[in-house]
């Protein structure tokens, strides 16, 4: 370590009050050195001596590597996906621990600083200590810039992801025994949920959503429970379980629902859902029950969003992915039917043709499409000759086609961090992402040698496959702690940056730097880090001269104009 002495390089970070931003630090050694270890000091401010404690405001993460071991593939695109570059590569954000170095491997860690709204602007600086046990090591400058701006609480973009209540009994398995109130399910979903608001794409499909429907991959089921209703165990093929098609048999829990709602609000989402419907005209012999099962369910749900007035909130996804458009039709009638203008209705389509945005708006209240279809489906023509039809539109990434932006684990960064910038520049109202944690349903698939990680588990070794991680942006520990990932983070900065540009076209709408110009297209855009980080630094300084006048010189922050 000490054979680096000499380094004069600086870490340079910029962020805005109430944001997240971060940097790597690689190291590597010549030889076996075990013990080391990273530490941030706390920040000042030499002007005005305000502080940003490292307690507070620093967090450091050694980064693990996942093993991929794949075969290339191909999309209906007739396009591969990508190409199975297999070996380690770095993704996991464990808890700051000492490491141990070896000869010619890299050890990465994730810096990241955090400012509040109330953090005061100006040049902060302190130092990055490495060391190892006998304290040899180096001492890196870091500066951080706090922007005299801050990024909103919440959002007017629409971002939401997938995280089943079910999910934490297949990740952990027979170590998952919850008790009888869910106590321990509701700590793991708390600590998920927490994590995916702090990356800017919380859980609304299912946070406060009993109803389980589903009618794909040899599902035919409509059932409800936990959160939302209290049913009683009964025995269903050798199994207990508290869940029942029968609502009447349940208690919705009014007081439990809220709860979580408000939790939610509370966190900064500007909606939730309250269900998922499925698509119960699928097959004839479970018609009339399911359509009662969600029938039931909704008027209850209906009765708790407008007696506290959360019309404006409450959203409902129609059938997933439906190859049935009329009985996609027949759903939205029937919901609405029920439910009337008290929630919005949210209907996707992975249709890849021209005609299908012409369908599927007759039967949603928002549309849902995937990213790389947005051509295909001729998105443009339709918004312009229906734009009532797409006053809220939103669209996803999922496994394929075979495009970037995407969050396969051998992509660069920039496809995630380019999501936000790309929502904006093509204006879209929403991103709806399919799956947070473990996508273990089929081993040969998508990972073989599943298991929650150790603490100091550096090298995981899953055998990642066809899907590349996609679905997965956070790890389980064994002691059901949750990791983040580097890929997650990388979403959370680049809704970060789309907040900059919304913050600008607010104060200058015919800017030209609202033009984006680290995007050329949808499958075209900036991959030079230095270039982005440019990019997002002009953003900053023209709201602060938008502001404050065209003037303005930001490093007066934290003295002159404190």
């Amino acid at each position: 370590i000490d054979s680096v002495g000499g380094l004069t390089n600086q870490f340079d970070i910029e962020l805005a009050k109430n944001e997240h931003e971060a940097a790597q630090l690689l190291i590597s050694a010549d030889l076996d050195i075990s013990g080391v270890d990273v530490e941030v000091s706390d920040l000042i401010n030499c002007d005005t001596q305000s502080e940003l404690m490292a307690g507070e405001h620093v967090e450091i993460n050694p980064i693990a590597y996942i093993n991929v071991n794949m075969k290339a593939q191909k999309s209906n695109l007739e396009e591969p996906i990508l190409i199975a570059n297999n070996g380690w590569y770095p993704d996991p954000l464990l808890k700051n621990q000492t490491v141990a170095l070896k000869p010619d491997e890299l050890q990465p860690f994730l810096i990241t600083i955090h400012t509040t709204q109330d953090t005061p602007a100006g040049d902060y600086t302190g130092n990055i200590i490495v060391k190892d046990r006998s304290n040899r090591g180096l001492t890196i400058p870091i500066r951080v810039r706090v922007w005299d701006f801050e990024l909103p609480k919440v959002s007017r973009f629409k971002t939401a992801s997938f995280l089943h209540w079910g999910m934490a009994s297949k990740i952990w398995g027979d170590a998952f025994v919850d008790s009888s109130d869910h106590s321990r399910l509701k700590n793991v979903m708390l600590k998920m949920t927490a994590l995916a608001f702090k990356n800017k794409l919380p859980p609304s499909f299912f946070f406060a959503n009993g109803l389980n429907s589903r009618d794909w991959r040899g599902y035919n089921h409509t059932d409800v429970g936990y959160p939302t209703h209290d049913c009683p165990y009964t025995e269903v093929n050798g199994s207990l379980t508290d869940r029942s098609s029968d609502v009447s048999k349940c208690a919705f829990n009014e007081e439990r629902t809220l709860e979580l709602i408000n939790y939610f609000l509370d966190k900064g989402a500007n909606h939730f859902f309250v269900g998922l419907t499925g698509n119960v005209f699928k097959f004839k012999n479970t018609l009339v029950l399911r359509k009662m099962t969600v029938e039931s369910y909704l008027k209850d749900y209906l009765k708790l969003i407008t007696d506290n007035n959360l019309q404006e909130y409450a959203y409902l996804y129609g059938p997933d992915e439906p190859e049935n458009f009329q009985h996609a039709a027949d759903t939205y009638a029937y919901v609405k039917a029920i439910l009337g203008d008290n929630i919005k209705y949210l209907q996707n389509t992975n249709k890849n043709n021209n005609h299908a945005l012409e369908e599927v708006r007759k039967f949603s209240d928002i549309i849902d499409i995937n990213l790389g279809f947005y051509e295909i489906n001729d998105a443009e023509y339709f918004r312009s000759k229906y734009p009532d039809d797409f006053e809220e539109f939103w669209w996803n990434i999922n496994i394929w086609p075979a495009t970037h932006p995407n969050l396969f684990i051998q992509y660069p960064l920039a496809d995630a961090r380019i999501l936000g910038p790309m929502s904006y520049k093509y204006k879209m109202h929403g991103f709806e992402y399919w799956q947070l944690i473990g996508d273990i349903s089929n081993p040969e698939k998508a990972m073989a040698n599943y298991h929650p990680l150790a603490p100091d588990e550096l090298r995981v070794n899953w055998f990642v496959q066809e899907k590349s991680l996609d679905g997965t942006l956070m790890y389980p520990g064994n002691d059901f702690s949750i990791y983040s990932s580097m890929r997650f983070e990388s979403i959370r900065d680049g809704f970060e940056d789309m907040e900059y540009l919304f913050m600008l076209e607010d104060l200058k709408p015919d800017h030209e730097l609202l033009s984006v110009r680290t995007i050329f297209g949808l499958n075209e855009f900036e991959y030079d880090v230095e270039k982005i980080l440019q990019y997002r630094r002009e953003v900053a300084l023209a709201i602060l001269k938008e502001k404050y006048g065209p003037d303005y010189d930001p490093s007066s922050e934290g003295s002159a104009r404190q």
